[in-house]
């Protein structure tokens, strides 16, 4: 009876690792469709891209776990693109650290420039 029960127990292991992989595979494919005009063309800028996306989709996990109305989250989800979209283009940073969001100028000074100045905001 021991026997069966850790091969069975080892059949669910590698069963859940194949699983984590497949979707693993699949946010890394969602958050590289979703960082493609975030970054340079070089593997650095990719990386950061990359790395401060998964921390703002963490962000968005959280506004959708929320009792918020859909409109609420809805604008939570473009302000979290567009916070990602200057924090990579215009942050001046080459490492992600959750430092770099918290006052937030870089961004903030790029929203302001570019998109709040706008005579079509």
């Amino acid at each position: 009876m021991k026997k069966n029960y850790f091969i069975c127990n080892k059949y669910l292991i590698l069963n859940n690792i194949f699983k984590n992989k497949i979707m693993e595979e699949n946010i890394n494919a969602k958050i590289e469709d979703y960082i493609q005009d975030w970054h340079w063309e070089d593997e650095d800028s990719k990386k950061y891209a990359f790395e401060i996306c998964k921390f703002l989709f963490s962000f968005i996990d959280y506004i959708d776990q929320l009792s918020v109305t859909k409109r609420t989250k809805t604008n939570h989800k473009y302000n979290v693109f567009l916070i990602g979209m200057f924090e990579t283009d215009y942050g001046y940073n080459d490492k992600f650290s959750i430092k770099n969001l918290e006052n937030g100028p870089d961004f903030l000074y790029e929203f302001e420039r570019k998109v709040s100045n706008s005579k079509y905001f």
